[in-house]
């Protein structure tokens, strides 16, 4: 039984003094930036319900606890569960609010506590005052089987009983209210239009035969008997509706003045626009940003399923050299909420090659919409950030975006960690090889995050930090602990707990509470909170004044998913469990538990990275072989790269044992990896890192709740000779000498703890 107050949070970091020398990465000016290694918060605003003197007690409050810093996020009043006692809403960017807002920077300015700022409010950007011109839009597809009787086009009746004739004339207004968005918040003035009709048969060989319709001027759609038959000769008996709508969504948890529709996220203008109308408000008032502020932040980007833009079909156009009107309504799929698929076997019956086709034409949407995306939003967001002397943070991720290049232009890339999600998994209990999801606190989307962090030389990778929207008051000091070590596996150097809501004491137990309650004064673990966060600050301080040395990349198959199942919102995707692009995310836990170390590359960077000195250079990274996963093990180019780079092809395994896998494959290809782990354990993970000093450092987790580990370690001679290994002990600060013997070591580790050593 543990008797520490925070269930012994012991990290023994493993440092090994080498001699041996390795091409190093260039990192950016920012990665050489001392960093503050205090854990932030993120500081729920509810409903901007702020008050001067509150605002200076919660900072005092979160600064005794030993938070390093605050993300300031006004967010929604969670009126159905709380009592605003009375206190009133500041509408953001009010000058009301931005002096509130000066109180809280000062404040911490005053005391030592670095600040972040979400941009705008909830998630994604919107506000009330939105033109029509900059919301977001969406297009969709409508299909059902239909007859003519006279000119009139006439579908099923969805309650129809079987030999009762309840057919119904088909509208418009029946189209729009099938297609009506399942979004978050529905947005009262959604505006639908249509786009295109089509006839064609019930099973589809071609695109000549999806016939074109004209757009009808009344609400009924219409027909000419007979003269809609496909070039095959065959009858058409099914309608296709393009419909797109606008302002279609509103902002998620958006606090007043920050609430209303989303904006359009493929209008350069519109992003644009949003963003200086925010800084001109802050500076008016405030002045320079730069003296106030670490960063903006932009949190996940729940875009609804937002896919369209005014000249969203002419610049595919000018991209891929052909019309994409025709075929989308065929590429895309049902939807329902955030844009998740609801039936991927929409509408007509495909014949294999045409299916083929249309995953190519999807393929071609779906990587427009990503360019578009980088090049309007997330581009435009960091120039922003950088004009204005202040760094940019995001989670940059979603339904959409790049899942790895789109991390790589921000100073501070951000992934998540989670204590129970929508899986009620349970962390430390369950690592099984069927679900990468499950019983692992660290999302997939970390490591696509940190990989893009090491390729563009950024050491500080922030992590949304054991989000919490279950357990509440059930989460331990002991599971966050565990949670935010399998968070620095995945690549994350900076926690960011999720969080800590405004509450004033008038409110009562257990106060506002938005997300996170856990987080909370009045929670009983409170007194000790400030022991995980000078742990979780002794061990960021070493991680981020350190490298990890990957030197194995993994290929996503991210163009092939795209083309067959579309863009998917990440990091929970929803393409049929137990599809080969779950491989990945298995793949890279069985290489570092096998003691190697990796990262993610997509198809995009091989085709424009260089092979030199047989090793694949992508960015800063240097790496020196390749994995494969399926479906791209069939791609002759890739097997091509054999000749200059070892190229490694995963198979597709039933029991998706790569632990196993890798294991041998590392023995017999004879792989690259820094330790020796003698019997790869499912529960031990294993990172390498090296710092300015060339010292190599091993971060080794025990991520068991209950139960211990014993494994018996090897490293390289190049790395312990001569040299003295020490146990390092982050929660109490202190070394100890490790005796190795023949440079292995049997390491023991008790429940939810770690292991270091250091010269």
């Amino acid at each position: 039984m543990k008797t520490h107050p925070i269930a012994t949070p012991l990290i023994i970091l493993l440092i090994l003094l080498s001699h041996a020398t390795f091409a190093q990465p260039s990192p950016t000016e920012h990665a050489r930036t001392s960093f503050p290694t205090q854990p932030f918060v993120r500081w729920w605003w509810n409903g901007n319900k702020i008050e001067k003197a509150e605002i200076i007690r919660q900072l005092d409050l979160l600064h005794q606890a030993g938070i390093g810093g605050v993300e300031i996020n006004p967010i929604e009043f969670p009126a159905k569960r709380c009592d605003s006692v009375g206190i009133p809403s500041q509408t953001l960017l009010s000058d009301r609010w931005l002096d509130l807002l000066h109180t809280a920077l000062s404040h911490a300015k005053q005391i030592g506590m670095p600040c972040d700022l979400l941009v705008g409010s909830g998630w994604p950007f919107g506000s009330e005052d939105l033109p029509m011109n900059q919301r977001a839009q969406v297009v969709l597809t409508y299909s059902t089987p239909f007859t003519l009787r006279g000119d009139a086009l006439y579908i099923p009746s969805p309650d129809g009983q079987t030999g009762t004739d309840t057919s119904q004339v088909l509208t418009l207004s029946h189209i729009f209210q099938a297609v009506d968005p399942a979004v978050t918040v529905p947005n009262p003035d959604r505006q639908f239009e249509l786009l295109g009709l089509w006839l064609c048969p019930d099973t589809l060989s071609r695109i000549d035969q999806m016939l074109p319709l004209p757009i009808p001027a009344s609400d009924t759609l219409t027909a000419t008997p007979g003269s809609y038959v496909s070039p095959t000769g065959v009858p058409c008996t099914r309608l296709y509706a393009l419909v797109r709508c606008r302002s279609f969504a509103s902002v998620i948890n958006g606090a007043p003045g920050a609430s209303g529709p989303i904006l359009d996220h493929l209008n350069r203008q519109a992003v644009s626009q949003y963003l200086t109308h925010f800084s001109t408000a802050l500076q008016r008032r405030l002045g320079p940003m730069s003296q106030w502020l670490r960063a903006y932040f932009a949190d996940s980007m729940e875009l609804e399923g937002s896919n369209w833009t005014d000249d969203f079909a002419a610049e595919f156009l000018r991209r891929q050299g052909y019309d994409l009107m025709p075929w989308l309504p065929l590429i895309l799929f049902k939807t329902g909420r955030l844009g998740e698929v609801t039936d991927y076997n929409y509408g007509a019956h495909k014949t294999p090659q045409f299916q083929q086709q249309l995953a190519h034409v999807r393929h071609h949407y779906e990587l427009v919409k990503a360019q578009l995306l980088h090049e309007r939003y997330t581009l435009t967001f960091v120039d922003w950030c950088h004009s204005q002397g202040v760094q940019a943070r995001a989670q940059a991720y979603g339904r959409g975006f790049f899942p790895l290049q789109s991390s790589l232009p921000y100073d501070i890339p951000e992934g998540e960690s989670w204590t129970t999600n929508y899986l009620r998994h349970r962390i430390g209990e369950e690592m099984p090889d069927s679900d990468y999801r499950r019983g692992r606190a660290y999302t997939m989307i970390n490591k696509l995050v940190s990989s893009a962090a090491h390729q563009s030389g950024r050491r500080l990778v922030s992590a949304e930090e054991m989000t919490n929207t279950y357990r509440l008051f059930e989460t331990t000091l002991e599971l966050l602990k565990l949670g935010s070590d399998m968070s620095a596996i995945s690549g994350t150097t900076h926690s960011v707990w999720h969080g800590f809501n405004y509450s004033p004491p008038a409110a009562g137990f257990p106060g506002w509470v938005q997300y996170g309650s856990y987080l909370n004064p009045q929670n009983t673990w409170w007194p000790y909170f400030h022991l995980l966060n000078e742990y979780r600050s002794r061990t960021a301080a070493i991680l981020q004044n350190a490298d990890m040395q990957t030197d194995i990349a993994i290929l996503l198959p991210t163009d092939s998913l795209w083309a067959h199942y579309g863009v998917q919102t990440e990091p929970f995707p929803n393409y049929p469990k137990g599809s080969p692009y779950d491989i990945p995310y298995l793949l890279w836990e069985a290489v570092h538990k096998n003691g190697g170390n990796c990262d993610f590359v997509t198809r995009s960077q091989l085709d424009t990275a260089i092979i030199q000195n047989g090793k694949l250079i992508v960015g800063c990274k240097a790496y020196t072989a390749l994995l494969v996963t399926p479906p791209n093990t069939s791609d002759s180019t890739l097997a091509s790269l054999n000749t200059r780079l070892p190229v490694i092809l995963v198979p597709d395994l039933t029991d998706r044992n790569y632990l196993g896998w890798y294991r041998t494959a590392q023995q017999t290809l004879r792989l690259p990896h820094a330790v020796t782990i003698a019997d790869p354990d499912p529960f031990l993970l294993q990172n390498h890192y090296r710092n300015d000093r060339a010292d190599d450092i091993f971060l080794f987790v025990n991520a068991r709740l209950r139960g211990a580990t014993a494994s018996l370690i090897s490293f390289p001679v190049e790395i312990y000779r001569h040299r003295t290994a020490r146990v390092y002990n982050a929660a109490t600060d202190s070394k100890q000498p490790l005796q190795l013997e023949k440079g292995s070591a049997w390491l023991y580790l008790p429940p939810a703890e770690s292991l270091f050593i250091h010269d």
